[in-house]
């Protein structure tokens, strides 16, 4: 099936588990608390979609935050995530055939990871709602610690990790 596979490196939210949403739905409630109103679907295009948190507090709340205000609407923004994940059943749930392809992998021996932009604690509710260990070392994927300048040296670190050349 991978015959000329050497290593993986899997991307999570949009890739692996389906929840644009549910970053929709947590931005529009932080917008409620911030501003008072939800998102438009124009500033989803323009403002929020694929932009750093950091970046997207600081337009809502129309100046430069503090360190406390960033790490604090952040870590809010990821709670309501976490939340509205787990109010959809029927929603909270691996893409399918990932779990094939996991095992896939394992049974041919080929080395494989994650690289996610998400935080610890989603990583950490991941790990938990999906049953990841089962698959991945949890020690072993990568995540936004803050200290990775962008995801290409996220995927690089994951390469790293996993023991395989990023070229391959």
């Amino acid at each position: 099936m991978f015959y000329d596979c050497k290593g993986v490196i899997f991307d999570f939210n949009g890739t692996l588990f389906i929840d644009h949403d549910k970053h929709t739905l947590a931005w529009g409630k932080i917008s409620q608390v911030i501003r008072g109103y939800d998102v438009t679907p124009e500033e989803l295009v323009s403002h929020i979609n694929g932009v750093p948190n950091n970046r997207i507090i600081e337009y809502m709340m129309g100046r430069p935050c503090s360190v406390e205000e960033l790490t604090h609407y952040s870590l809010l923004k990821e709670e309501y995530y976490r939340d509205f994940c787990r109010a959809d059943k029927a929603g909270l749930h691996l893409l399918a055939g990932a779990i094939e392809t996991f095992e896939a992998l394992q049974q041919q021996g080929i080395p494989f990871t994650i690289a996610s932009a998400s935080i610890k604690p989603n990583i950490d509710f991941f790990v938990e709602s999906f049953e990841l260990e089962k698959w991945f070392d949890p020690d072993q994927i990568i995540y936004d610690d803050g200290t990775y300048a962008n995801k290409i040296k996220m995927f690089q670190h994951a390469a790293d990790v996993i023991g395989v050349p990023i070229q391959d």
